[in-house]
């Protein structure tokens, strides 16, 4: 091949890698305003990575310690499919593996560190601009809780995911003051828009991702979250105090309506315990349980493991569990390996804060089906994975950089 040929396919390579980054950037950040935009932006992204791979005749698709987990929760989708009570609607359902990808494109395409923290950058601004808007919103409509852009359990899942990734830049002494009080300002109207969603399974998320976070960084900042609760309980308007107290209310009838649910998930379970009744919306199979006592009963059971195990059976379930086990001790692996270098370490500390989180979260709702938390926390996975491989070649460049100049001393 020539050397104009050469420059140019480098150049047609270079205009696909920033298109599929600035889409990339769309999947990312548009969750947080509008699932349309999602849809698209990760359209585009997927059909630009295939045209890339086709006319390079390279493929891209990266190995990860993930592969054969998330195999298997393919297979176990397909077999609940197969046996489904409704296996059109199952089907449909299927899609929600697609966002597997988003690790693998987060994985290829974030190779440099400018991408990176253009991303990042970009998703914590976000957040905080639309933080701003949704609070001056809820002072102007009166509304009981913040549900601008999406309903307020969804609002509530994505703010908790943004401040915990925000929180270990700010306790990390590695970075400069000026930059930490600048995201110190983007974290406040994220977290103040976070506690008027009033959703309380994203609040006890993000709390204990906090802690573990204080736990690994900062054990004094434990303190400040205990402190923090104590005068929220004790200070906070009327309105919020009853929402942090009904958290422990065996009389609240949310809680109820949530044991409930539970209760008639595990009957479902016990009469289709191998591959569940398909992943489908349960409201058919839920009333032939019982007799919903409340208009939104039994949509889906408010529980990431309970309907895992009434949709996918102990096949399914056993799938996703053996990928959350996996991702966690990887995520710490990669976190003892990158210790030394300050973005690597805060982005991979957020990253098993969200995880933990959203584990949290999920076990009050159905957030593993929610498009738009579930397409960020798989993006937290991909950004795990690429920051170890961003790490490993800065690494290997210092280790070539040292050995050449003790050579050529």
């Amino acid at each position: 091949m020539s050397l104009p040929a050469v420059e140019s396919h480098r150049t047609s390579e270079r205009i696909f890698d920033r298109t599929i980054f600035y889409c990339l950037i769309f999947v990312v950040v548009s969750p947080m305003f509008s699932i349309a935009v999602h849809s698209i932006g990760f359209g585009a992204a997927l059909i630009l990575w295939a045209i890339k791979m086709v006319v390079a005749r390279k493929w891209e698709v990266c190995r990860t310690p993930l592969d054969y987990f998330f195999l298997a929760y393919a297979v176990a989708e397909i077999l609940s499919t197969v046996f489904s009570l409704h296996p059109s609607e199952s089907l449909i359902n299927m899609k929600r593996l697609l966002l597997i990808v988003i690790v693998y494109l987060s994985a290829a395409s974030l190779k440099e560190e400018w991408k990176i923290k253009t991303l990042l950058g970009t998703l914590f601004c976000t957040a905080a601009f639309l933080s701003l808007y949704e609070i001056g919103n809820v002072f102007i409509t009166h509304e009981p809780r913040l549900n601008v852009f999406q309903h307020y359990m969804t609002t509530g899942g994505l703010k908790m995911i943004v401040s915990l990734l925000i929180l270990p830049f700010i306790l990390d002494e590695g970075f400069s003051r000026k930059l930490r009080y600048a995201l110190v300002a983007l974290f406040v109207p994220i977290f103040v828009a976070l506690i008027l969603t009033q959703t309380r399974s994203s609040w006890l998320g993000f709390l204990c991702g906090a802690v573990v976070i204080g736990i690994v960084k900062n054990r004094t900042f434990v303190f400040a979250i205990i402190g923090f609760v104590v005068l929220f309980i004790f200070f906070a308007p009327s309105t919020l105090q009853h929402r942090a107290l009904s958290v422990i209310d065996p009389h609240d009838p949310s809680n109820n309506l949530r044991i409930r649910m539970w209760e008639t998930g595990w009957r479902i379970f016990c009469d289709h315990p191998v591959v569940g009744i398909g992943d489908t919306d349960i409201k058919q199979t839920y009333i032939q349980y019982t007799t919903p006592i409340d208009i939104n009963e039994g949509g889906h059971l408010h529980n990431n493991f309970v309907m895992l195990a009434v949709t996918l059976g102990i096949i399914g379930f056993s799938a996703v569990m053996a990928i959350f086990v996996r991702v966690i001790l990887y995520e710490f692996s990669v976190f003892r390996k990158v210790f030394a270098y300050p973005l690597a370490r805060s982005i991979i500390l957020g990253s098993i804060a969200v995880f933990i989180g959203f584990q949290v979260n999920g076990l009050f709702e159905w957030n593993f089906g929610d498009q738009e938390i579930a397409a960020l926390f798989w993006f937290t996975i991909g950004l795990a994975i690429a920051i170890e491989r961003f790490t490993n070649r800065t690494a290997a460049d210092e280790k070539e950089i040292i050995t050449v100049t003790k050579k050529s001393d």
